[in-house]
């Protein structure tokens, strides 16, 4: 087949001037090149109203990446389904959530972690403490080079010594292949 008829415009032009695509048989889009690229309106396929293509979701799957159910209907069919079925789709989540926590280890301990961001209470407090008392360096305190550096601290409970220093040694540090010791009393 060289040829193919633009359901938008009516005109028949070779298949050189349509889009390739997996969703119609013969491998092309329905609308030419021109004419994809004018379609700034769809029709919803439940209400039938002609809407601008902001009005519907993004959907990859359909030929012009849009979903064929406007925002409007596809939120009233979601909260009827909510409404009808509401105890079966809660308890169909709660089965998810536990099967979740079976099949998955630490998967609560990631909840967790992601609620606090991934820091003790006292990490916190002394990250807080820097940002309000020192001002950091702008390079380097172990290749004394000019970067913005990160602040590193070897132990949370004196929360005023820290080490800055660039992501890579502050990485190294992290993996435990430098070793940083304070001297006694000294801060940042």
């Amino acid at each position: 087949m060289k040829n193919k008829k633009c359901v938008h415009c009516d005109i028949t032009k070779p298949v050189s001037e349509f889009y390739k695509t997996l969703y119609e048989i013969d491998g092309y889009s329905l609308h030419c090149r021109e004419c994809f690229v004018d379609i700034e309106t769809k029709i919803c396929k439940k209400c039938g109203k002609e809407k601008p293509l902001s009005q519907f979701y993004i959907h990859t799957a359909m030929e012009d990446g849009h979903l064929n159910f406007c925002n409007d209907c596809v939120k009233q069919r979601v909260s009827k389904r909510w409404y009808d079925n509401a105890e079966t789709l809660r308890q169909s989540e709660r089965n998810r959530y536990h099967r979740r926590k079976l099949m998955e280890p630490g998967f609560n301990s990631k909840r967790i972690d992601y609620q606090r961001g991934h820091r003790t209470p006292e990490q916190n407090r002394a990250h807080n403490m820097v940002e309000r008392n020192l001002i950091p360096f702008s390079i380097c305190q172990i290749c004394f080079v000019p970067c913005k550096p990160h602040g590193h601290h070897e132990d949370y409970s004196k929360p005023l010594e820290v080490l800055w220093c660039c992501i890579h040694h502050h990485a190294q540090i992290r993996l435990g292949k430098i070793k940083v010791t304070f001297l006694e009393g000294a801060t940042a």
